[in-house]
């Protein structure tokens, strides 16, 4: 079972990944260019899953919403959260416009926001941070790092 594991790891590569302060994994994110399948949630769980410790949530990201995720030890996921894309993203690219954005300038924009909640680089009070506070995140987030294109097999995580 450990080689299965380590070789499905060896494929890995995830859109964005929060740290914490302490830089423990908080938040998995798996960016889609349209609005994801719904065998995406179970790809972002099974993604989630191999890490040690288990990532607190995931989200699932399209042009059209932004999807939170809590995973349990069981591999269950729970949606917890739900925001329209344009109403956190519009905040760093007022010109946002969903049908004509690519994965990567998507990726860039969310990017931007994690990296608001966790420094407040760009706003006192970034988008959804009540939201992100209730669920349990943006304490999580705050003065922590995000980094992007992570390759699960090779990077420090493991």
């Amino acid at each position: 079972m450990q080689g299965a594991k380590t070789r499905l790891v060896s494929t890995v590569k995830c859109d964005l990944i929060a740290f914490d302060r302490d830089d423990t994994p908080v938040l998995l994110v798996e960016v889609k260019g349209v609005t994801p399948a719904p065998a995406s949630i179970q790809q972002l769980v099974s993604y989630m899953l191999l890490l040690d410790p288990l990532m607190p949530f995931g989200m699932l990201a399209d042009p059209m919403d932004l999807r939170l995720f809590r995973v349990g030890m069981d591999g269950s996921a729970t949606d917890v959260a739900s925001f329209k894309t344009d109403d956190v993203l519009r905040h760093y690219s007022p010109e946002y416009f969903p049908a004509s954005i690519s994965a990567d300038y998507l990726t860039a924009l969310l990017n931007a926001w994690l990296a608001d909640l966790a420094t407040h680089w760009n706003s006192p009070v970034p988008p959804m941070s009540g939201e992100m506070a209730r669920l349990g995140l943006l304490p999580l987030l705050e003065g922590g790092t995000i980094e992007r294109e992570v390759d699960l097999a090779s990077h420090r995580l493991r």
